[in-house]
């Protein structure tokens, strides 16, 4: 047999489904994942609309429909003949509606948002806040700020961002930490009244360690007894590397056996415009906890300042708690100025590595095996296929066979009736997923495995090692 992919396009509510397969002329989709801030997710599909079904006003099955209130679905099915599984490749909600009528041919173009993205635009209501600035440890604070929180006395903290309800009675944020954190800095929120969510995100949340955040999927369920619309975010908090639940191991080869996926159009070269060399950071609120009131806390990495010049980035207002390293009930915390020195080092050094390469649903049911379709949903699951690690094995024009470790950072994706065709995006994944040890692909140090050379490179409890290993992985 050979693993075959088919696609379903919905408009959904809780209780309420409009399959568009049927009229759907082509779709297009793409999801780009960003260090230090919100990922963002869209959607585009066209449909045929020759019977008037869609167009307002004009008496057919739809034309009353308030179709912004609805989220736009793309699902996804492989089958080898034995096996067949379905998974979400987006949801988002519908943001646009654009008909195209000539009185002979009608089209609909249907335009959707992720609803992480969606939620940025919301302003961040903070009630009762004063005189006190609350503190939360990183992960609770993303949380809080989506779906609201009350003091244990009731007091209301953080209004529930607005979100639209998809037909249920409520609309939930469900923040995953779906990585491995062992250090998780405390955010403090004060001064931000006025601020958006994405303000709030993208300026003063996410820069600090730095974090990835993503939407995974949207799902409908009953959670205790309350007809609920679920938005699936992911948040890769500090060592970026998902944790067992999370983590897919791809690999790419142009000749795939076993579990591998095929290839092809590879893209490889340095990657210099995601050199970042030197870091400001100023912090939300320095009076508190020993700060000063202009204080702004620097670092540079020197030696690629010498060699590519500056590649700095700002912060003007974080919303970490402290200036400085600091030990805070046992816990080594850290500061701005730690937050600074991860943003000169980890991103230092240009990467001649994979930076996109196509798969194609054709490929994979022309070239791969059978027991690669578990591999091949992981993939085009939004909650797997986005920021996990993988392979991509190659030999050069005149040279041999090498591997290039990378992340997978992004992805468009063009649907059509016959094919779907996927431009990945990569990141290298030495400075995108930090050493987890006995870990077969990110225990690398320096080059070798589980092992770590004093003598060679400065080592620092909190932030690892100031050295440029030439392969291998950063220390978080």
């Amino acid at each position: 047999m050979a693993i075959t992919t088919s696609f379903k396009f919905y408009l959904k509510q809780f209780s309420h489904s409009i399959e568009l397969t049927s009229r759907t002329l082509g779709a297009y989709v793409n999801q780009d994942v960003r260090v230090g801030s919100t990922s963002r997710g869209t959607a585009v599909i066209d449909i045929d609309n020759n019977d008037g079904a869609f167009t307002p006003l004009n008496g057919g099955t739809y034309s009353d429909l308030d179709v912004y209130s609805y989220a736009l679905i793309v699902e996804a099915t492989v089958d080898n003949g034995s096996t067949n599984t379905t998974r979400q490749v987006f949801g988002g909600v519908v943001a646009d509606f654009a008909l195209r009528d000539d009185g002979l041919n009608s089209t609909v173009r249907l335009e959707a948002v992720d609803l992480l993205t969606l939620a940025g635009r919301s302003k961040v209501e903070f009630l009762n806040f004063d005189p006190d600035p609350y503190v939360f440890r990183f992960n609770l604070g993303v949380q809080y700020i989506l779906n609201g929180h009350s003091a244990n006395d009731g007091t209301t903290i953080f209004e529930k961002v607005d979100a639209p309800l998809l037909g249920a009675a409520v609309t939930t944020y469900e923040v995953v930490g779906a990585d491995v954190q062992t250090i998780e800095p405390f955010v403090q929120f004060k001064n931000f009244d006025g601020y958006t969510v994405g303000d709030l995100l993208n300026g003063a949340i996410l820069p600090i360690n730095p974090a990835v955040m993503l939407c995974g999927q949207l799902n409908f369920a009953t959670v205790s007894g309350v007809e609920t619309s679920q938005i699936d975010t992911h948040m890769f908090d500090g060592s970026k590397a998902p944790t067992t639940t999370y983590r897919k191991d791809f690999v790419f080869d142009p000749t795939p056996t076993g579990t591998e996926l095929p290839f092809s159009d590879l893209d490889r070269g340095y990657n210099a415009d995601n050199v970042v060399n030197g870091a400001q950071i100023t912090r939300a609120d320095p009076i508190q906890f020993g700060g000063a009131a202009t204080q702004t806390r620097t670092h540079e990495s020197t030696e690629s300042v010498q060699r590519f010049g500056r590649h700095n980035v700002s912060y003007s207002k974080v919303a970490i708690r402290w200036d400085n390293t600091t030990e805070n009930f046992e816990i080594l915390e850290p500061g701005s100025q730690q937050t600074a020195e991860r943003w000169s080092n980890m991103y230092d050094t240009p990467r001649f590595t994979t930076k996109s390469f196509r798969v194609s649903s054709k490929q994979v049911e022309a070239k791969a095996a059978d027991t690669a379709i578990t591999q091949w949903a992981d993939y085009l699951d939004a909650k797997f296929g986005q920021w996990n690690a993988a392979k991509i094995v190659y030999t050069p024009t005149g040279g041999v066979a090498r591997t290039d470790n990378i992340v997978v950072a992004g992805r468009s994706i063009n649907i059509s009736p016959e094919n779907a065709v996927f431009t990945v995006r990569c990141l290298p994944m030495q400075d995108n997923m930090n050493v987890i040890l006995d870990d077969a692909q990110l225990a690398k140090l320096g080059g070798t495995a589980d092992t770590y050379d004093d003598t060679d490179y400065v080592y620092d409890e909190l932030f690892g090692y100031d050295g440029h290993p030439v392969e291998g992985n950063r220390i978080y």
